[in-house]
């Protein structure tokens, strides 16, 4: 997808600490701006991020979306190759950082049995479109979360 052309209609998070049972958070409405606001306020620097082509596709894009936005990301993510300090981007990890071994979510949640992936971008587009804000809530949860 090209990030300038694109845009973010929803982020599904699943919030873990020590503290608290996890928690999951759809950041989604019709303003693309609003959803990168929030995003800069839920996630901090500290924070230590896992998610499937993390590093190479979701961060990206929410840095570049925020800069066309003029929404001030709240800090840097560390990008590097073979870093898992602060982010673990298991397609990368699991292709031993070669793109050629790089498998997709789907097949990895179903060799660990972790269910499957439920939705694609295209329906949350076509249900975001209709406006119907509760219903697009629980679909964006179920295909971003």
């Amino acid at each position: 997808m090209d990030w300038t052309l694109g845009r973010i209609a929803c982020v599904g998070l699943l919030i873990a600490d020590e503290v608290r049972p996890p928690r999951e958070q759809t950041l989604i409405d019709r303003k693309e701006a609003k959803i990168l606001h929030q995003f800069w306020k839920t996630v901090r620097e500290e924070d230590y991020l896992i998610g499937h082509n993390l590093r190479s596709f979701d961060l990206p894009f929410i840095w570049a979306r925020s800069v066309i936005h003029r929404v001030r990301p709240t800090f840097r993510f560390d990008l590097r190759r073979y870093s898992t300090v602060r982010l673990f981007d298991t397609m990368e990890v699991w292709a031993n950082w070669e793109s050629r071994h790089n498998a997709k979510l789907n097949l990895l949640a179903q060799v660990f049995r972790c269910g499957a992936k439920r939705g694609r971008g295209e329906d949350l587009y076509r249900w975001w479109k209709k406006g119907n804000s509760t219903r697009s809530r629980s679909i964006a949860w179920r295909m971003c979360g």
